[in-house]
């Protein structure tokens, strides 16, 4: 399973970087440097989600798939539903045109988050809350030039981007406990991959919350940011307080 879907996303990186013409066009048609238009997109039998990844890498995205669309599907029989692949050949799109209409045909869209910066892909049917620009903003806060997580357990990848930071953050334990309905598939605690570049480590903890529906409480008595599950206190799923600065 891992050798053909690694084989699949060589033939799509392929795709979009040997092209001949792939570089900038200057013929007038939409792009530029940063996002130049591609002669040909193509690809055969590749994953829905090493898809979006090529080609929001080649849009130089700073994106995180929402879980809903990332962890593994169950039909009503409990059977294991592998995720869909795609199969297309376009001509004369951007990379960023070219996933939008992918995420289209898919019920998907992007949606960058102006407090993260970090595009957040999920159901076009779905919103989030985003973290207080405020906390963002607050404290030292250093660009980090490349940030990178592969299979992460979630609690792991915040631990790891506060410490860097040298933030005080207290987990909620329930981020580490699977989740098991009686009936239901058993659900292991989420895990996170992701590449980002030139962002903070508040941006990307404030990603992580605002994509895993995370409630951030800063100036808790003892000095931290607490990060709770959402449904923790009976508050608005995905809802954040709006922290004063601190002193």
């Amino acid at each position: 399973m891992k050798f053909t879907r690694a084989k699949s996303c060589i033939v799509a990186m392929l795709a979009l970087a040997t092209v001949p013409g792939s570089s900038p066009t200057a013929s007038g048609q939409a792009g530029g440097d940063k996002d130049p238009v591609i002669p040909i997109i193509q690809m055969q039998t590749v994953s829905l989600d090493s898809a979006i990844e090529n080609l929001g890498r080649q849009a130089g995205l700073n994106y995180i798939l929402d879980p809903k669309v990332a962890r593994p599907s169950y039909g009503s029989d409990g059977k294991f539903v592998p995720p869909p692949s795609v199969t297309f050949h376009w001509e004369n799109l951007t990379a960023k045109q070219a996933l939008t209409r992918l995420l289209g045909e898919h019920g998907l869209h992007a949606v960058e988050s102006p407090v993260s910066s970090v595009t957040r892909i999920c159901s076009t049917n779905q919103t989030a809350t985003a973290v207080a620009k405020a906390w963002v903003t607050s404290g030292t806060n250093a660009i980090i030039p490349l940030i990178s997580m592969q299979a992460l357990p979630l609690d792991v990848a915040i631990a790891n981007l506060a410490a860097g930071a040298q933030l005080s953050v207290v987990l909620d334990p329930k981020l580490t406990q699977p989740a098991f309905t009686p009936g239901k598939p058993f659900v292991s605690p989420p895990t996170v991959s992701f590449r980002w570049e030139k962002l903070t480590a508040r941006q990307a903890i404030a990603a992580l919350c605002e994509n895993y529906d995370l409630r951030l409480v800063p100036n808790a008595p003892d000095g931290s940011t607490r990060i709770i599950a959402a449904q923790t206190g009976g508050d608005k799923p995905g809802q954040s307080e709006k922290p004063p600065l601190p002193k």
